[in-house]
């Protein structure tokens, strides 16, 4: 007889590991004393897309545990891509986020530069450039 246990009790533990883990990332992320460069309102910003939530999410941890200052956030109003969510990080990491996501199998898919006004996305070159 079988225990029934075997591969869906793998599975069940490598996704609490994973939990865990994303819980303990965030947890230090918004434990220790860190000033958020994006809260200003002239402050830019650039969103990535990628294919699934689970690589958003992936990216999104991997990028914390880097030192990255990112968001996981639903894709604003008015660009339709990708799954639906994106992450948000500074312009001046768009090519090393693109590069250490990239390494680990990560490829963003589209990126957009906020506007100078704050109301809308223009579409960027994943290397940083329009």
């Amino acid at each position: 007889m079988s225990s029934g246990g075997g591969y869906g009790l793998q599975i069940r533990q490598r996704v609490e590991t994973s939990l865990v883990s994303s819980i303990l990332t965030r947890l230090r992320h918004f434990l220790l004393p860190t000033v958020n460069p994006m809260e200003s309102s002239n402050a830019e910003e650039v969103i990535v897309g990628f294919e699934g939530v689970s690589q958003a999410i992936m990216a999104e941890q991997a990028l914390l545990e880097q030192g990255f200052y990112v968001r996981v956030m639903p894709m604003p109003a008015g660009i339709r891509a990708g799954c639906g969510f994106c992450l948000r990080f500074l312009p001046a990491d768009l090519t090393k986020a693109t590069a250490f996501l990239a390494e680990r199998g990560l490829a963003i898919k589209e990126a957009w530069v906020k506007s100078p006004d704050g109301k809308s996305y223009r579409k960027a070159g994943i290397d940083g450039k329009e």
